[in-house]
This record gives structure tokens, C-alpha cells and sequence, in this order.
């Protein structure tokens, strides 16, 4: 799954939830049961961890009342047999009395799904959707007033370094970053570039209209343009690295396509199968 997984419905634990196959993942993770009634801080205090893990990655869900397998190859959990869960509603006020008490913004944004599916199972989805500025932590009262900073990896949780904390608070390319995420499913990677393209040819540059650009890949950094092969563009097609500080705005179009400026001109030089990037300055008006 490459983008973020929101449970609602039956229908959508039938699409993304499969017995014995479904493993966790960066966007999923399965809980038995949440036991509320003895030692509530520290409960409260791992769920808080487990809550800002998403928040501080690309968003998910975390589904109660699946009990969980482990794989013995990749020693990954996964989703085994659905147990229900019978105190949901306690769940729901337990999370916004007591949970958020230990989270930093307490104005995380989540949802939580009471959803019936066969066999009269009741299954509780902790929809939580990703920071698209800031960092989120959880103050651990327990261990020596410590802060952690936690995020989400395909392996379960893990917490940042101080040299990463840092990292993201300086980052000002993330809420494009999750905006990307989200526009490559609704509009099935289709770029309009609405920035100059350049073919270079025995030193000499000539403007190209119409190329046929794809997003490729994307990460936490970068992200990958994909020029299709076409008159001007000799071969199989060109690939182009863009870091985010280089991306200006990026927003959904009408026809399956997701607009997209640049603050650079690309540079395209078939001949020698290279792609360049000109940064240019842009202001907005």
C-alpha cells in the first residue's frame, strides 16, 4: 500500500484487512483488545505513543479487536482472526480524557469508527491523520519526565534522534510532501508541469509544450519525474530527481492530473540521456 489507509466501513476492512495475509504495515496496526481498567497511565501513555507515530508519519489506522499472528520468516505480525471488541464507547472517552493528556499539540486530528462486520463482530478504527506541520510527542511521565518523538515505519514504531527532531522542524516541504501522497491515487500520477521544459541539442535549448510527465517514486526528500518518450524526447523516456525545496505548489486538476510548479527550469538532453535542473526564483503574488 503506498498510500495512507483510513478504516470506516465494513466494506473497507473486507478491501484492506485479509486473515492470515494482512501484515502491519506504515499505515496499519492491529490491536487484540485495549484493557482500560488497570494501570491507566501506562496504557493511556502507549496509546499516545502509538497515536503520534502515525501523526508523525503518513497517517493510518489502528484497528482493535483483531487478534494478531506472528510471521515466522519476517517475524511481522498480522492480522489472524477478528475477536470484536465490546467497550469501544469507554475506548473512544478514554482517548479524550486520558490519551491526549500526554500528547504535544493535543490537537492531533483522528477519528474513531465503531464498525460491525459478519458474525456480529464489532471491530473500533483509530483513524489518525498525519501533522502536516510541527513534530508531535508524548511526555512519558514514567520514565524520568522523558519526551519522544515516535514515527512509523512498516516494522511498528520507532523514535527520532535529536538530529532528526531537528531535521523536521526545519522542514518546511512536508504539507506538500503528504499532498503529493494523497494526489498520486486521485489522479493516477499524471503531472501537468505548468514549468518551462527545455530540450538541450548540440548546445542550443528549444521549448517543449505538451511533454507527457508521470510522478514516479516518491520519498521522504525527493520525489521522481517521469518524461515519457515522445518527438522531441528520443529512447525509452527520461527520469528526473526533484528535492522538495525545489517544488513550488502541487494541486488537484480536473482531468485526473495533478498540477505541479516548479521553482527551476528542467533541462533535457536526450543525446546524452542527462536531465538538469535550473533553479529559478518565484515569488507569490
Amino acid at each position: 500500500m503506498n498510500s495512507p489507509v483510513y478504516i470506516s466501513t465494513s466494506s473497507d476492512v473486507e478491501r484492506y484487512v485479509i486473515l492470515g495475509q494482512t501484515k502491519e504495515s506504515l499505515y496499519l496496526d492491529f490491536k487484540k483488545e485495549i484493557v482500560i481498567d488497570t494501570d491507566k497511565h501506562k496504557i493511556a501513555q502507549e496509546l499516545a505513543l502509538d497515536i503520534c507515530s502515525f501523526a508523525n508519519s503518513f497517517g493510518g489506522s489502528i484497528v482493535v479487536g483483531i487478534e494478531e499472528g506472528k510471521d515466522s520468516i519476517d517475524n511481522m505480525n498480522f492480522a489472524q482472526s477478528f475477536v470484536g471488541i465490546n467497550n469501544g464507547d469507554n475506548v473512544e472517552q478514554f482517548i479524550s480524557d486520558s490519551v491526549l493528556e500526554y500528547i504535544y499539540p493535543s490537537n492531533i486530528k483522528y477519528e474513531c469508527k465503531s464498525i460491525k462486520i459478519k458474525d456480529s463482530v464489532t471491530l473500533l478504527a483509530i483513524n489518525i491523520f498525519p501533522l502536516e506541520q510541527g513534530i508531535a510527542a508524548v511526555h512519558h511521565k514514567s520514565e524520568a519526565n522523558a519526551i519522544k518523538f515516535p514515527y512509523r515505519t512498516d516494522y511498528n514504531k520507532k523514535y527520532m534522534k535529536p538530529y532528526q527532531v531537528e531535521e523536521r522542524i526545519m522542514n518546511n516541504s512536508r504539507s506538500l510532501l503528504l499532498r503529493m501522497k494523497r494526489l498520486q491515487t486521485i489522479c493516477h500520477r499524471g503531472v501537468d508541469l505548468h514549468s518551462p521544459i527545455y530540450l538541450i541539442s548540440k548546445g542550443n535549448r528549444a521549448l517543449i509544450k505538451n511533454a507527457e510527465v508521470t510522478l514516479k517514486t516518491i520519498s521522504d526528500s525527493e520525489f521522481t519525474l517521469f518524461f515519457s518518450q515522445n518527438t522531441a524526447i528520443k529512447g525509452v523516456g527520461m527520469n528526473l530527481v526533484v528535492p522538495y525545496s525545489l517544488l513550488f505548489d502541487i494541486w488537484e486538476m480536473d482531468y485526473f492530473k495533478m498540477g505541479m510548479i516548479l521553482r527551476a527550469n528542467i533541462l533535457l538532453d536526450p543525446d546524452n540521456n542527462n536531465t538538469f535542473i535550473e533553479p529559478i526564483g518565484i515569488s507569490r503574488i
